[in-house]
């Protein structure tokens, strides 16, 4: 008797007692991630610039700006850290996810090419196909295998990849929740801030060049680092504004992805169970059920691709712009 292909799903996620679903896991991901230590690290930082002049009787008044304006850069960077490590613990997560489920659609793929050999092979000896055609099948079977193989490699990469997080069992993703492009925007990006920050110092060395104690090339040096500050910023606006741009087109496309593999694996699953009731009835052979069920689980394996998508698209939206 064929052994039923087992769930795609439910293959690619064994262990599932001891999963760890994806939220935990990134409530601790970005701890591990250098580029936030970095951002918290400057952060710490900044805080203990401005106790320092905060706690200086005699600091000038911009002293204490700059100190403050510090400490809100620093701030944005730590948040915008926190979204890019989420958003790298996430590809890393999904990628064991993908890594699985291509294992198990390689597995049952070569156990259907298995099958056609052993019909090719009693075909042959019966005399009811070539030597030609026997080959062909064979060849076909040890792609097949070669492409296990393939996928045993890909999940080992994928799981070393995941690896700096701790010892980490995936989970099937969460179904992700609909996000409004429209209220992600680039104000307070921490790009934006730094750099409206460098036109506000350079507006402040001009202003301390403008007087009568300042030589007039030194002015003119400093006009020319406020504009060079200036067009900095535009070209950082512009940057920023396409990328939320890219991002948003990103998710909309993402929705309608994941909303059409929904469907295709509905229509398999319906396929499916016609199949069955065919093979039940005697009206079809095992391999014909077979193929319907690798049908099914490369729709599976659809839905999961367009799911991971979704979920980079959301946290793409986060990168981009503050929602």
């Amino acid at each position: 008797m064929l052994r039923t292909l087992i769930p795609l799903f439910a293959l690619a996620l064994l262990s599932l007692a001891q999963a760890q679903p994806l939220d935990a896991f990134l409530k601790e991901a970005y701890r591990k991630d250098s580029s936030y230590l970095e951002a918290e690290r400057a952060l710490d930082a900044a805080r203990d610039e401005l106790a320092k002049v905060q706690g200086d009787p005699e600091a000038a008044p911009l002293a204490l700006t700059r100190a403050q304006e510090g400490v809100a850069v620093a701030q944005a960077k730590l948040l915008q850290a926190r979204r890019e490590s989420d958003a790298r613990a996430l590809e890393a997560y999904a990628g064991v996810l993908l890594a699985q489920t291509d294992l198990a659609l390689a597995r049952a793929r070569k156990e259907l090419s298995g099958l056609q050999l052993q019909a090719a092979e009693l075909r042959f000896k019966a005399g009811a196909v070539s030597a030609t055609e026997l080959a062909r099948v064979r060849d076909q079977d040890n792609q097949a295998a070669n492409a296990v193989r393939t996928a045993t490699r890909a999940l080992e990469q994928a799981q070393a990849r995941l690896r700096p997080y701790g010892e980490v069992r995936v989970q099937a993703l969460p179904e992700p929740g609909p996000a409004d492009p429209a209220k992600f925007g680039i104000a307070g990006h921490a790009r934006l801030l730094e750099a409206q920050q460098q036109v506000r110092e350079a507006e402040r060395a001009l202003a301390l060049a403008s007087g009568p104690d300042t030589a007039p090339l030194e002015k003119s040096a400093r006009e020319r680092d406020l504009a060079r500050a200036r067009a900095a910023l535009a070209d950082v606006q512009r940057t920023l504004e396409d990328a939320l741009e890219a991002a948003k087109s990103r998710y909309q496309g993402a929705v309608e992805a994941y909303r059409l593999a929904r469907e295709a694996q509905a229509r398999g699953a319906g396929e499916l169970e016609a199949a069955r009731k065919r093979f039940a009835a005697g009206a079809i052979a095992q391999l014909a059920l077979k193929q319907s069920e690798i049908a099914k689980a490369e729709a599976d394996r659809g839905v999961l691709a367009a799911q991971v998508e979704l979920w980079q698209a959301i946290y793409g939206l986060t990168v981009a712009g503050n929602g």
